[in-house]
């Protein structure tokens, strides 16, 4: 998936459009266009932005690893998740950052890291 298609992905997947990503941005339109159709890609700051809207990190935009659609379908997935435990977590997912397996402590963090932003969003 290359960086112009994460940013529609990442966008779209939060319901805005290329306008409100312009608007908070202080960028054209046009420009997210671009950089959605590859044609430019953002500098290193508005990737850094882009992150911050999307409420995920710099390096899932800007990785250009094969797993990344594999990564947005488990970041759709876990979103829907309800009673997600270490132990599904682990029979569902092979969950690899910076080449290593995420261990049990990591992943009992990202499930209460998780559940501590739906309880605030609501």
């Amino acid at each position: 998936m290359t960086l112009g298609e994460k940013i529609k992905a990442f966008r779209e997947k939060i319901n805005l459009s290329q306008k409100d990503i312009a608007d908070a941005l202080n960028v054209k339109q046009n420009t997210v266009s671009a950089w959605e159709r590859g044609v430019r890609e953002p500098n290193l700051k508005t990737i850094s932005a882009l992150a911050a809207i999307f409420e995920i990190s710099a390096e899932l935009l800007m990785n250009d690893g094969d797993d990344h659609e594999n990564e947005l379908q488990f970041l759709e997935e876990l979103k829907k998740a309800t009673d997600l435990t270490v132990a599904d977590f682990r029979e569902k997912y092979n969950f690899v950052v910076d080449g290593r397996p995420a261990s049990d402590e990591e992943i009992e963090g990202m499930i209460a890291y998780i559940r501590a932003v739906r309880s605030v969003k609501g």
